[in-house]
């Protein structure tokens, strides 16, 4: 059974709340508002400074 799969038969988390997920979790912002995934970078396409910055900002 999958991560995401369990997560759908838990509870919501609170609405005020804001969720950090992975990309194994995508599903999930069309269910729950507030969640966040950061951007990826791949070998060949490395993130551009906005997604870096977005990245860094919903760390803190």
């Amino acid at each position: 059974m999958s991560d995401f799969r369990i997560r759908k038969q838990e509870k919501y988390l609170p609405l005020d709340s804001i969720k950090y997920a992975d990309s194994g979790y995508q599903g999930w912002q069309k269910l729950q508002s507030n969640v966040i995934i950061p951007y990826k970078k791949y070998r060949k396409k490395p993130l551009t400074p906005e997604q870096k910055e977005h990245n860094r900002n919903h760390l803190e």
